[in-house]
């Protein structure tokens, strides 16, 4: 028996079968582990970094909280896109931002002019004034008037503002507002840079959100009071 056995090995050796075998089992043995070992330790770094890169987006998306639908009106879909910009910065007052926002609106509505827009400027201005200074944007403004921008510019001309600044007292009664802008002309003749000041005195009612209990439903919700902003005088000059 032993001899048979040695007859194969060395049939083996003198055919190379031998060392071929040798080669695998040692490759089987101690090189494969390696190999094995390296391809597992990849698969488990891209494993961490596929649960650290769930566990960072997870925490990004908490808490989760359900937020309000705003609803907004457009009457002409087909031509018109509306479109939403920040009021102000998360953290900031809103009552402030709000003051800011009514001021800064007034005046480019009640200076700027285009065909366009006069209409829905106009009905701005009417809505948040008295009457005696609304009366005073007809006296100015007002297609009636043969000196206004309206009547001067009509369909092609274009007078345009920019706010540079705004300042704001809260300790006068009524409040006052500074409110610095240029102008400009385009598509006339002769249109020139001008630089004016404008000072309002306004009213303003704050914002408020309470939380009511629906009487359909029994539900608390919340309910919000949009505020009132209302210019009582308004005048300009030019210069700064």
């Amino acid at each position: 028996m032993e001899q048979a056995e040695e007859q194969e090995i060395a049939q083996k050796i003198k055919d190379g079968e031998y060392f071929k075998d040798a080669r695998g089992w040692y490759t089987a043995l101690y090189i494969s582990q390696v190999s094995e070992r390296s391809a597992f330790l990849l698969f488990a770094v891209l494993a961490g970094l596929v649960f650290l890169i769930g566990t960072l987006s997870l925490m990004d998306l908490m808490p989760i909280n359900e937020r309000e639908r705003l609803i907004m009106r457009n009457d002409r879909m087909d031509g018109t896109i509306s479109s939403v910009h920040r009021l102000k910065k998360p953290g900031a007052p809103l009552n402030i931002a709000l003051k800011k926002f009514f001021v800064t609106n007034y005046v480019f509505m009640r200076e700027s002019y285009r065909f366009q827009d006069y209409p829905t400027h106009s009905a701005f201005v009417k809505e948040h004034s008295d009457p005696t200074t609304y009366a005073k944007y007809l006296a100015d403004h007002g297609t009636e008037n043969p000196r206004s921008y309206a009547t001067l510019l009509g369909r092609v001309g274009e007078r345009q503002v920019t706010i540079t600044g705004v300042k704001i007292d809260t300790k006068t009664e009524p409040a006052t507002a500074i409110v610095n802008f240029n102008t400009d002309f385009k598509k006339v003749k002769g249109g020139t840079q001008t630089a004016w000041t404008a000072t309002l005195s306004f009213y303003y009612t704050k914002v408020s959100v309470n939380e009511v209990v629906d009487q359909a439903t029994g539900n608390p919700k919340l309910e919000i009071v949009d505020p009132a902003f209302n210019v009582v005088s308004y005048s300009v000059v030019q210069g700064r």
